[in-house]
C-alpha cells in the first residue's frame, strides 16, 4: 500500500507542474489512503468498544484525552446490543456497564440514629452554600468515593 508520504509527493508534483496525470494519480492515493485509514479508524473504534468490558482504565483514558481537546471519543457506542449516538446515551451505557459490576461495600440507607436509638435528620443543616464549598474541596484526580461517582463529573 502507498505511504501518506508517496500521496503528498504526487501533490506537489501535481501542484508544481499542473500535469493532469499526476492530479490523476493524486486523487487514486488519496482516495485509497482515506479507505485505509477509515478502516483502521473503524477497527480501532470497535477494538475499544469491545475492549471497555475487560478494561475499564479505557473509559477513563477517553474521559481525560476528551477533556484536552482530542476527538478519539466515538461518536456511537453500543452495549447489550443497543447503540447510543448522543454523549449522553454514551454516558448512560457507561452508567449501565459500571451498575451491573460494582457492589457497594456499605449499607448506605441507614440513618445516623440519635441517643434514643431513632433516626434523625432534624439536626443536619445543608446549605447550598456548604455543598459548594464542599464541591470546590474536591480533587478530580482522586476515584470515586461510596456513591460510585468519581469527582470529576460532580465537579464540572
Amino acid at each position: 500500500m502507498d505511504s501518506p508520504a508517496t500521496k503528498k509527493k504526487k501533490r506537489r508534483k501535481y501542484h508544481k507542474y499542473k500535469n493532469p496525470r499526476d492530479k490523476l494519480e493524486y486523487d487514486i492515493l488519496r482516495n485509497r489512503y482515506h479507505k485505509l485509514n477509515n478502516k483502521c479508524y473503524n477497527e480501532y473504534r470497535d477494538r475499544l468498544e469491545n475492549g471497555i468490558h475487560n478494561n475499564p482504565k479505557v473509559f477513563w483514558r477517553f474521559v481525560k484525552d476528551r477533556r484536552k481537546g482530542s476527538s478519539i471519543i466515538p461518536t456511537q457506542m453500543s452495549y447489550n446490543e443497543d447503540i447510543a449516538n448522543t454523549g449522553l446515551e454514551i454516558a448512560y451505557k457507561f452508567a449501565d456497564y459500571f451498575s451491573s459490576i460494582y457492589k457497594p461495600k456499605t449499607n448506605l440507607t441507614t440513618l445516623p440514629t440519635t441517643s434514643a436509638g431513632v433516626g434523625s435528620l432534624g439536626s443536619i443543616h445543608i446549605t447550598k452554600e456548604n455543598v459548594l464549598e464542599k464541591l470546590n474541596l474536591l480533587d478530580i484526580h482522586k476515584g470515586a468515593g461510596p456513591d460510585g461517582f468519581p469527582p470529576v463529573f460532580v465537579k464540572r
